[in-house]
């Protein structure tokens, strides 16, 4: 019984450390991966916490709104009271934007020209997606179609 405890715990143990160290060679852990200084981290971590902080604020007031507005449209309000609702949504969208620009302003004025580029080439290849190009890189596993048997031989299937 011992004996089996221990080679289970052994295993697990192998699993979780071979795990984290694959993982940690694949890159996906990098908590920085524009190599901030220690300045440029306690400024991002100041901006962050005041961007949302506002963004909840901002969020909150939509959801409100929002949830006024289902209320009227389904109680039959005005088509007055509808109206300012919605202009009260649209100013709160306008503000949440205002928010999320103003927050990425002041990170440029943070970042360096290099790591400004960065963040682009991030976005690029984000907005790309995975491709199979990328997946075979990484060693993932490209797709195949499962053998034909049975009655659903035609290719249509």
């Amino acid at each position: 019984m011992l004996k089996k405890i221990v080679v289970i715990i052994l295993v697990l143990s192998l699993a979780v450390v071979g795990f984290s160290s694959f993982s940690l060679a694949d890159g996906r852990f990098n908590r920085n991966p524009l190599d901030l200084s220690e300045e440029q981290q306690e400024t991002f971590k100041e901006l962050r916490e005041e961007f949302s902080q506002n963004k909840r604020e901002v969020s909150k007031q939509l959801r409100e709104e929002n949830l006024q507005l289902r209320e009227l449209t389904l109680a039959g309000g005005t088509e007055e009271e509808i109206s300012q609702v919605r202009q009260k949504i649209n100013l709160l969208q306008n503000q949440l934007l205002t928010v999320r620009t103003n927050f990425w302003e002041s990170l440029k004025e943070i970042l360096t020209p290099e790591q400004l580029q960065a963040i682009e080439d991030l976005e690029k290849d984000f907005k790309a997606g995975p491709t199979r190009d990328k997946w075979k890189q990484k060693g993932g596993f490209e797709r195949r179609r499962p053998a034909r048997s049975g009655r659903f031989n035609c290719p249509c299937f």
